[in-house]
């Protein structure tokens, strides 16, 4: 399991200067209507709510190792992928440790950061090209005031996220690294055919050499 949520949203071009402004690829017109539908079942909410909710979002175009959430800086803005895939990752001694993943209808930002208002320990990266929906915390704040369905909407995601990283961290504890890969193939639409190897152990926490020898065991059959 992964802290960025398995959630999603959409449009509008809106203070977007101040949601990303190194990046100059932009487009406002919203087209995937899965990203609605996917809004409405994973937050529970009337199509109409979604439908406010989603109109106030820009629309991003991020290159490869671009930077979405840049570490030692206050994390001001929740995006959700509509396509591409970024990792979220700790620095430890100049290495990155990698938290989480993020890829298509999933919600990504650091959260933390977000609430708190203190600077970021985490970078998000994208390891592919990615498009995704942006809205800055002043913007979403702003229309929490104009519409009470956000306030259940944020107990939901609130929710969402402890029950998520109460998995990661059961898991961590009691699971067998095959275990962990399997449950991260179930979980992530073929993530594990498109992230190297060394971030995926990484992310299970444990050596690139003991995903080869799970994999060889899932492919001969003989992992029980």
């Amino acid at each position: 399991m992964h802290c960025s949520l398995s959630f999603y949203c959409g449009y509008k071009s809106i203070l977007l200067p101040e949601i990303c402004p190194k990046f100059d690829n932009i487009e406002t017109k919203y087209t995937n209507m899965a990203v609605l539908e996917t809004c409405i079942n994973a937050l529970d909410i009337l199509k109409e709510d979604a439908e406010v909710f989603l109109s106030e979002f820009t629309k991003v175009h991020l290159k490869k190792n671009d930077v979405f959430v840049e570490r030692g800086k206050v994390c001001d803005k929740i995006g959700v992928v509509e396509k591409g895939l970024m990792k979220v990752v700790f620095d430890k001694n100049g290495q990155e440790v990698v938290f989480g993943f993020a890829f298509e209808n999933n919600f990504v930002s650091d959260y933390y950061s977000f609430i708190t208002k203190g600077v970021s320990d985490k970078a998000i990266i994208c390891i592919e090209d990615t498009e995704l929906y942006v809205i800055t915390k002043q913007r979403l704040w702003e229309i929490a005031r104009e519409h009470a369905f956000l306030s259940g909407m944020s107990r939901k995601v609130n929710e969402q996220l402890f029950l998520k990283m109460h998995d990661r961290l059961k898991s961590l504890l009691l699971d067998s690294p095959a275990q962990r890969y399997q449950q991260m193939i179930e979980d992530s639409q073929g993530l594990v055919n498109k992230v190297p190897q060394y971030l995926i152990a990484s992310y299970l926490n444990v050596q690139p050499e003991t995903i080869s020898r799970i994999r060889k065991k899932i492919s001969s059959g003989s992992l029980s």
